[in-house]
């Protein structure tokens, strides 16, 4: 039973990395060509969490 479900599980949870991984990729190169854009985004997440 365990192991059905690790062989069920595997390929959603790898699926899922890679569909995540693109969007993560760019928002770490964007931030490394805008610094004041990082710290815009960190501001508004200041400002909107509290």
């Amino acid at each position: 039973m365990v192991a059905d479900m690790n062989q069920f599980i595997r390929p959603i949870v790898i699926a899922t990395m890679i569909l995540l991984l693109p969007p993560v990729v760019v928002l770490i190169a964007g931030w490394q060509w805008q610094p004041m854009g990082e710290r815009q985004w960190l501001k508004i997440l200041y400002w909107n969490g509290g």
